[in-house]
């Protein structure tokens, strides 16, 4: 242990403030800038360690390498005599394990507070390429004044660019925070990170681990085998929503995880948003699609992905969404004295997105005798069709239904990707109805819209709003269109604006780049890249509305696009049709890949104009008019 007042290169020792199994954290003071910073020193025992030095280094260059306003910013990294250092942002507060001894078990609105920034911090490093391998409260620093939460050591964590220095089979981290993988020895990825957020997620709900009563060897055999004990053998308390939120981010299997981090933890926001509103949900009501994930896999990459091919994702949780079709009446009464009187069709859209925004999201759970039946019977109809040739019979209403769109063979995409995320749209024989009403993809894949972005595009707007506000995007397409639907979760709806300048308000965009191979070298949009626009308009008296704004060329093709949307307690929901004509007749085909960024604009304040506060968005890379910032879009 180093004593107050000795020096380090430049740095004097002001007391120890931590400790660890490889080396100690000292306060003190850079005494050339006359600054407070952290002193990570190795212990000096270990200066012959090869593996330990270079492992010391490696936690220096990585965390470098990560620029986010929570995770620990490096400053120094140096060597004197048989001590070695790394001179960091000093972060005070207490870690989270010392909240979790003081509060757990926390409400899930608490854990939320805490652990959003932390997921945001996680999520940004994944899309650099670097898996921390060691996430748990220790790790994790809560300064009490400001709210501030920092996500540090990066001591074991690993770049994709970077060599091995654990042995095949060898095990780093922490026993109770290890994912199943992990144990078994092979190569963490970023879903090892998420389920190990997981289990600080289940501590703060329960203030145990899962396995916590157990040795270090049974912790590691019951990570591999045992089920994840309910929350409610702890916190009778916990809503039930709460739970499928943590049975996913413990899931044994790593593609049946959440995809990010911050899918994780919005899940949970909208059980602890339920609950605000006094409502549960239950174990038959599953919570909204915020909660649902694509099979995650390396930072940056779909899971069990071949070059080319699209992630295959996991069906969303949500199955229900929000809806403004109006309720069908029974059968006409004679009129009654007083009665209420009956209300115009935009009262009964917005009082039904309300009904649906205030209520849980999530599919009736049939009867396991009718699940079965009916796979039963689309396998007769299989063999029927396989064996014998004969037409399956069309059980819908009885109304004549369009001709399934043909798709082409699926075509392998063999150019560049952007590093910058995954999502995909499905192909659909039958198109949702843009009317409002989400209930049409029920079913189909969704991604979060969560991400704080640098996007700006002119200098004079204020950027400094809130982060209050996030999504829910869908994408969808057939041979003639491209379909998109999201809800968004905004507690203030700001529009006072419509065409051109919507952007003033809270909308969403959505940015195409249609030759992705071939805008590697250009941050500069070109002919082949749009940015169109879609609002619910004033919300007095909505009226959704959709814009194209680049490029400039084919804006008189605004009137091709389709857009429909309704309010609620709490938010908004949009869907729309853009004709493939409209972008420049691209032929999508299974298998091709091109760029896009689906973003969120949100206003609060109406009373600063022309202003923007917020662009949350797909890509935390997000900029205008940048291609090489948006995400990759496979068909399939």
């Amino acid at each position: 242990m180093m004593q107050p007042g000795a020096q380090l290169g430049k740095y004097r020792i002001e007391r120890e403030i931590g400790q660890g199994g490889m080396a100690s954290v000292y306060l003190a003071t850079d005494t050339t800038l006359n600054r407070v910073v952290a002193l990570k020193v190795l212990d000096p025992m270990l200066a012959e360690d090869e593996v330990a030095v270079e492992r010391f280094k490696r936690e220096a260059q990585t965390a470098a390498g990560l620029q986010h306003p929570n995770i620990v910013s490096i400053y120094d990294v140096a060597q004197m005599g048989d001590y070695y250092y790394i001179a960091m942002r000093y972060a005070p507060g207490k870690t989270l394990r010392d909240i979790i001894t003081e509060e757990a078990p926390m409400g899930v609105g608490r854990v939320v507070q805490l652990l959003r920034s932390v997921a945001a911090a996680l999520d940004y490093a994944h899309t650099r390429g670097v898996v921390h391998r060691d996430i748990k409260p220790g790790n994790i620093i809560v300064n009490p004044k400001n709210g501030d939460v920092m996500l540090t050591d990066f001591g074991i964590a690993r770049a994709n660019n970077q060599s091995h220095l654990t042995a095949v089979g060898m095990v780093m981290g922490t026993a109770d925070y290890l994912s199943p993988e992990q144990v078994r020895g092979t190569e963490a990825t970023a879903s090892s990170d998420i389920y190990a957020l997981g289990v600080v997620l289940y501590e703060m709900l329960t203030a145990y681990t899962p396995y916590h009563n157990k040795g270090v060897a049974d912790v590691l055999r019951a990570q591999l085998n045992e089920p994840v004990p309910p929350l409610s053998r702890f916190v009778k308390s916990v809503p039930p929503g709460a739970q499928l939120v943590v049975d996913r981010a413990l899931a044994k299997n790593p593609a049946d995880r959440f995809q990010t981090a911050v899918g994780m933890i919005e899940g949970l926001a909208y059980v602890a948003m339920r609950q605000g509103q006094g409502q549960t949900v239950s174990n038959a009501e599953q919570p909204t699609s915020l909660v649902q994930s694509s099979r995650p896999g390396q930072p940056g990459q779909p899971a069990r992905q071949q070059p080319g091919q699209p992630a295959r994702q996991q069906p969303p949780v949500a199955q229900r969404l929000p809806t403004n079709r109006p309720v069908q009446q029974a059968a006409a009464r004679p009129p009654q004295r007083n009665a209420t009187p009956p209300q115009t069709p935009a009262q009964r859209n917005k009082a039904a997105n309300e009904a649906a925004l205030k209520r849980d999201i999530g599919p009736n759970r049939w009867p396991l005798v009718l699940v079965i039946g009916f796979l039963a019977l689309a396998l007769v109809g299989l063999l029927l069709v396989l064996v014998f040739g004969v037409p399956l019979p069309n059980f819908g209403s009885g109304a004549s239904q369009p001709p399934a769109a043909t798709v082409t063979t699926a075509v392998s995409y063999s150019g560049p990707f952007r590093s910058n995320g995954n999502l995909s749209a499905s192909f659909v024989a039958k198109p949702p109805r843009i009317d409002g009403d989400l209930g049409d993809w029920a079913g189909q894949s969704s991604f979060a819209v969560a991400k704080d972005t640098p996007f700006k595009n002119r200098s004079t707007y204020l950027w400094a709003g809130p982060n209050d506000s996030s999504g829910v995007g869908y994408a969808a397409w057939d041979d003639s269109n491209f379909y998109f639907a999201i809800a968004v979760r905004d507690n203030v709806v700001v529009q006072n604006d419509r065409g051109a300048t919507m952007y003033q308000g809270d909308h969403v965009e959505l940015w195409f780049d249609l030759d992705l191979a071939g805008d590697f070298a250009s941050a500069t949009a070109s002919d082949d890249d749009y940015q169109l626009g879609f609002s619910i308009g004033d919300p007095a008296k909505p009226r959704p509305e959709a814009w194209l704004w680049l490029p400039a060329a084919r804006t008189s093709l605004r009137d091709t696009l389709k857009v429909a949307g309704g309010l609620g307690a709490g938010g908004y929901v949009l869907e729309g049709s853009i004709p493939w004509s409209t972008l420049r007749s691209y032929k999508p085909e299974r298998g091709a890949v091109i760029g896009f960024a689906f973003n969120i604009g949100d206003v609060d304040d109406s009373s600063i104009a022309p202003h923007q506060e917020k662009m949350i968005s797909t890509s935390s890379l997000m900029t205008y008019p940048n291609p090489t910032t948006f995400n990759n879009l496979f068909f399939k």
